[in-house]
């Protein structure tokens, strides 16, 4: 099996931003989050729910409106 991941360096800014989450993560769900790529995951997640909340919120919007 071939290993396909690929290392990046991060600019310092993000790589501080992205360790201080982590510890924020970590003192809310009262677990480790260890990998920096877990904490772009929840960010990503966070923003695909926020686009999901927004089209039904929308939608919810246009159904009062009629």
């Amino acid at each position: 099996m071939t290993d396909n991941t690929k290392t990046i360096q991060l600019p310092e800014e993000l790589y501080a931003s992205i360790q201080e989450l982590k510890q924020i993560f970590t003192e809310i769900t009262g677990q480790e989050i260890k990998e920096d790529a877990d904490v772009i995951g929840i960010l990503l997640s966070a923003f695909v729910d926020s686009i999901q909340g927004w089209s039904e919120w929308e939608q919810d919007w246009e159904t009062i409106t009629q």
